[in-house]
């Protein structure tokens, strides 16, 4: 069990660099092979615009869930929990669902782009 609180996703919060750094060390991980998890092309294919389900496609693991609920603030660092959807796919797709968050706790839709703008992918 980690004991933390939940991640502030506020406009100016100062968990927001916390999880930026979470987010960018995950971005280099890549899917085991060996473990069986959903796969982007297949999870969003009904909702991809019609040519476009190929850049679903990677080899990064995904948590696919950014509420704040599942990232926990422990001693200065955010911990990624509740792994129910994890996905092997494109990376750009986790900073995405971030957005989506973001822009739910406030943020106007080009700040939030620009911090997904912020990430590797």
């Amino acid at each position: 069990m980690v004991d933390g609180r939940h991640a502030d996703y506020a406009p100016g919060s100062p968990d927001l660099p916390l999880v930026e750094a979470a987010l960018t060390e995950m971005q280099a991980v890549t899917a085991p092979a060996d473990v069986e998890i959903k796969d982007a092309v297949d999870r969003w294919a009904d909702y991809a615009p019609p040519g476009t389900v190929h850049y679903f496609g990677g080899d990064t693991l995904l948590h696919t869930d950014f509420a704040p609920d599942n990232v926990l603030i422990v001693g200065g660092r955010a911990h990624l929990v509740d792994w129910a959807w994890p996905t092997r796919g494109a990376a750009w797709i986790d900073p995405g669902a971030l957005a989506l968050r973001l822009m739910d706790a406030g943020h106007p839709v080009e700040a939030a782009v620009a911090f997904a703008g912020r990430f590797p992918s």
